[in-house]
């Protein structure tokens, strides 16, 4: 089977129009039909009916399972041309949060520097929920990630290393500032200042609020966690953070939540399911594993 036939199929079904996808493909028309026929004979089914009084094209039953089946295949060559290229270099393309890179690499960072891996790694740094979209493109190929549950993607390894709680952070200004727990349900009249949704965060607080059965007002949404904690520090709100996001430096109270949902910030090690890690990421997967999260 030629994946380039598989290309043609996938632009025909998504322009629904030969010419259309011949122009798409910088191809004349005869190529697209040619394609399609040699698919058809080789799986033995319809992919693409013609309805030549209307002009248009149905997608048989068939079909559409070929369309996603192409979508899989055309995803795995470029994350393994992606990966392949990799090896000619040997950079560890590696995705960390902010709030666990804060954390928790500085208490690795000599080790791997004895490894002589702390100069290969190549950080890409944002919230987990955009590294997830980057690893799964191929974008990256190892990553610490967060979640509020384990990560159970079939295309995915995840290793979980910890689990921290989510707290309140509130300005020592707050008229809250003189609690240590509080129950979720209380903050309804609270103004809460929000993060996008790269963070796992933004779920999170979804989730905590159907929970109990709250609606509270989001006065703001940042783009990043410092920006959170300076508008909170500033008194213009509270915020739901994981407890290793709020640093002594922040001058923020914490306030822990009595609430028993289950959300955690889980912290785990993630590649691709079938990715082959190099000698260098074998190393500092073991290292990463050893962390006292």
């Amino acid at each position: 089977m030629n994946t380039r036939d598989l290309d043609y199929f996938k632009i025909l079904v998504d322009k629904k129009s030969f010419t259309e996808a011949a122009i798409a493909c910088h191809v004349s028309q005869p190529t697209i039909t040619a394609a399609i026929k040699r698919l058809e004979k080789e799986f033995a089914v319809k992919l693409i009916e013609r309805d030549r009084i209307h002009q248009r094209l149905h997608v048989t039953r068939a079909g559409k399972i070929l369309y996603q089946s192409a979508t899989a295949i055309q995803l795995k060559l470029t994350n393994t041309q992606k990966e392949l290229a990799a090896t000619a270099q040997r950079e560890i393309r590696f995705g960390l949060p902010p709030i666990i890179g804060t954390a928790y690499l500085p208490q690795l960072a000599e080790k791997l520097q004895q490894l002589s891996l702390l100069s290969l790694i190549k950080i890409t740094e944002t919230g987990s929920n955009a590294l997830l979209k980057k690893i799964l493109n191929g974008e990256i190929d190892l990553a610490l990630m967060a979640s509020p549950k384990p990560l159970t993607y079939s295309d995915l390894k995840a290793k979980i290393i910890g689990r921290r709680p989510f707290c309140i952070a509130v300005s020592p200004k707050s008229h809250l500032a003189s609690l240590n727990q509080i129950a979720f349900a209380d903050l309804a009249d609270e103004q809460f200042i929000g993060v996008t949704a790269q963070y796992v965060h933004l779920k999170v607080f979804q989730n905590f609020c159907k929970y109990a059965a709250i609606n509270p007002h989001i006065v703001y949404s940042a783009p990043d966690i410092s920006w959170v904690k300076g508008l909170v520090r500033s008194n213009l709100g509270v915020a739901l953070l994981a407890d290793d996001a709020i640093l002594p430096t922040d001058q923020l109270h914490k306030i822990y939540l009595t609430d028993p949902y289950p959300e955690r910030f889980n912290i785990s090690i993630v590649q691709r399911q079938e990715y082959v890690l190099s000698e260098a990421e074998t190393q500092l997967v073991a290292e990463l594993s050893k962390m006292n999260v």
